[in-house]
């Protein structure tokens, strides 16, 4: 896509903390989008699910919280079952009795649970 305008690049932009950690703790999200993909990685092929969580609160409203679930995998039927019990987890909180279709958690509201992956070689600390 063709920019409207050239954007300046030649100094660092400043930050606007959208991308620091969000403390560990339980938040107040509504999922924003559910979409579903295959994937392939060595260990084998299987189809996740691609949630996009806003945050409403207690803190940080508005901050995007992304999460992908496995939901069938050719490599490791363990990871199928972690990921579909972690979907269904989704589903209940989210009041959805019985999930046919990802397009019925877009707009739900749970409770989530945000952790913090410590620093590995040369990746920082995430969420």
């Amino acid at each position: 896509m063709r920019l409207p305008k050239p954007l300046d690049t030649s100094t660092p932009p400043e930050s606007d903390g959208a991308f620091d950690l969000i403390p560990a703790g339980w938040y107040q999200v509504e999922i924003d989008s559910a979409d579903g993909e295959d994937f392939s990685t060595e260990k084998g092929r299987g189809q996740r699910v691609k949630l996009v969580n806003k945050i409403s609160g207690p803190t940080h409203e508005g901050r995007l919280l992304w999460d992908r679930i496995i939901i069938s995998h050719t490599g490791s039927q363990q990871a199928a079952d972690i990921g579909n019990e972690k979907l269904r987890a989704a589903a209940y909180h989210a009041g959805v009795p019985q999930l046919s279709d990802t397009d019925q958690l877009v707009g739900r509201k749970l409770e989530a649970r945000v952790g913090i992956r410590p620093a590995r070689g040369q990746y920082e600390a995430q969420n």
